[in-house]
């Protein structure tokens, strides 16, 4: 952006530097018609590129020798081309989707932090929250098509993966002609259902809405075999093309697996894809639609009664059935047991990468807030040691991560990751694990200036202002898809994390970080390269520190096993959201 505008500063006066690259200020329709006079054939440069040429070339390029002709084009083709007519070309339709409204909405007595419900029934969750931060004539909707048929089997994860893409394709009818008007539409295929994305100016938004959902209504009628082949032919290239990604993306995968206990494999993808036909894509068509439940935000300039339109557009549109509430999608956690190390191996997909990976996965589970603001402050103070460590001293490989780890909505975990295409999984372990030691001895050393450097740095990041709408439609919108509706949820850990003591964090790393803790729940998932491939079934002996803890060795063929036999967290209770209903100017409801 300053790159661009230092350029527009040679370019347009001074009043005119931000706005002079996109506004028209004087519309002259005689200019406009004078320009389009020139646009003839007679009146053409037309250039010709080829390796080979029929005629010989009678001229070459001063520098580089590169052989051309020039020669008039003659009377006879351009009079041919001049009386060309074809009905098929014509100017497009007027675009019904461009802005003429552009006027602020005020809506008194709405927070300027959080979102509202307005709507609240067995069909549809609607939040809104006007724009009072930026105050810009823009809306983010998102609308999440809640429903078990989208993941129910693989079947039907592969079928809602080429339902979205082939959306996609009608839609390119319409969208080109919304980017025009700075109206954007996207749509994701999600475990629990179907998100769509819709942005841009809030006059016509709409306009767009609804041209989104008459194009899933004719989605079945306007389906091409021609079409179904190419979408599913690209699936297959994709799911073939994650074999051959980074290791490290194996490692997430494999974690993914061990963890999800309804999460389907590559392989199983694969099988259900190639026995697909376009009749089973109708079919689930019918079936996603049939029943669901619409949960959706409506954040930006627009007032509560134009929120409420555009969740009607998809609703009435669609025309769904209650979803039973025993059918809602469902995210649930495999919990490890204490005491116990796990390790998933798994080959390396792709033969010819040299690279190993190790994925230590520390699973502390639902979390109080107090606990939360402990991981933030851990997860901060463990970056900058790691890399430099691991990385820059043991050069043990050349990606060294650590991060937060969500399953489900809310199991959380500490991630420590290494990609390798010099050690074996089995040592990089082992240097995680004495990496910890001395992390938790880095820890008790600190200074009292160096402490609050740390606290003041999470804080600052936990109340960072969002920079834009889009920033903050996004965190609104990450609270509503995890079911918890806990907006506040940044600031409250900031404060928590405020009042932190060395102490109390060394306790919280002790019981689920520390080798010698008996409560510590650990998962290691490792990728064994080629080049270590003869260590993938070493046994494992675990002794540490006089603990020995059992220890569960889980290869790639046994993760469907694992999970059957293993507990899982508990769904979080269900959140009352009654209270946070919006309130009219006499105080009721709405």
């Amino acid at each position: 952006y300053t790159c661009s505008t230092a350029g527009f500063m040679h370019l347009y006066p001074e009043k005119h530097i931000l706005a002079g690259p996109y506004k028209c200020y004087e519309y002259d329709p005689e200019s406009i018609k004078e320009c389009v006079s020139f646009l003839t054939p007679s009146n053409m440069i037309m250039v010709v590129q080829s390796k080979k040429f029929e005629e010989p070339t009678m001229l070459s390029e001063r520098w580089y020798k590169t052989q051309y002709t020039i020669d008039d084009i003659s009377k006879d083709l351009c009079e041919k081309w001049q009386s060309a007519s074809n009905e098929s070309l014509h100017f497009p339709e007027r675009n019904d989707m461009i802005a003429s409204d552009f006027s602020l909405r005020a809506v008194e007595g709405a927070p300027k932090d959080e979102p509202r419900l307005l709507k609240d029934d067995e069909l549809c969750r609607l939040w809104y929250k006007p724009d009072n931060v930026f105050e810009m004539p823009k809306v983010n909707s998102f609308a999440h098509i809640r429903s078990s048929a989208a993941y129910s089997s693989p079947e039907s994860s592969v079928l809602t993966n080429l339902w979205v893409q082939i959306l996609q394709e009608h839609c390119n009818d319409f969208t080109y002609l919304a980017s025009m008007a700075n109206l954007h539409c996207s749509f994701v295929n999600a475990r629990t259902g179907v998100i769509i994305n819709v942005s841009g100016y809030n006059h016509k938004i709409n306009v767009l809405m609804g041209r989104i959902v008459k194009a899933i209504i004719a989605l079945p009628d306007k389906l091409e075999q021609d079409l179904f082949e190419r979408i599913r032919d690209k699936t297959a290239k994709s799911y073939h093309n994650f074999l051959f990604s980074q290791p490290y993306q194996h490692a997430f995968y494999g974690g993914e697996q061990c963890f999800d206990p309804m999460v389907w494999s590559i392989d199983d993808k694969k099988i259900a894809l190639a026995e697909l036909t376009m009749s089973d894509l109708v079919d689930f068509h019918k079936r996603l639609l049939s029943r669901f439940h619409l949960e959706m935000l409506v954040h930006g300039n627009c007032s509560p009664d134009e929120a409420t339109m555009l969740a009607s557009t998809l609703v009435d549109g669609l025309k769904p059935s209650k979803l039973f509430a025993s059918n809602r999608p469902q995210t649930r956690v495999v919990a490890l047991k204490e005491k116990v190390s796990y390790v998933h191996r798994m080959p390396g997909f792709n033969e010819e990468d040299t690279n190993s990976c190790i994925a230590n996965i520390y699973q502390m589970g639902a979390i109080d807030i107090r606990k939360n603001a402990v991981l933030a402050l851990i997860n901060h103070l463990i970056k900058e040691p790691a890399f430099n460590e691991l990385r820059t001293e043991e050069q043990l490989g050349y990606i060294v991560h650590t991060s937060i780890q969500i399953f489900g909505n809310d199991i959380k975990n500490l991630l420590i990751l290494i990609q390798s295409d010099s050690f074996d999984p089995i040592y990089l372990d082992g240097r995680v694990e004495a990496f910890l030691d001395r992390f938790r001895s880095k820890i008790s050393k600190m200074t009292e200036e160096e402490w609050q450097t740390n606290i003041d740095a999470v804080t600052a990041l936990l109340r960072e202002k969002n920079k834009n709408l889009a920033e903050e439609s996004t965190r609104y919108w990450q609270v509503i898809s995890n079911g918890a509706y806990f907006f506040q949820k940044l600031k409250l850990v900031a404060n928590e994390v405020e009042t932190l003591k060395v102490t109390e964090v060394l306790r919280v790393f002790d019981r689920y970080f520390s080798k010698e803790s008996s409560k510590r729940k650990k998962l290691s998932v490792q990728v064994f390269s080629k080049n270590v491939a003869e260590k993938i079934n070493e046994t494992i002996v675990v002794k540490e520190s006089g603990i020995e803890d059992d220890t569960v060795l889980i290869m790639l063929e046994d993760v469907v096993d694992f999970k059957r036999e293993m507990p899982l967290f508990p769904l979080p209770k269900k959140k009352d959201v009654k209270a946070m209903m919006m309130q009219n100017e006499e105080g009721s409801t709405q």
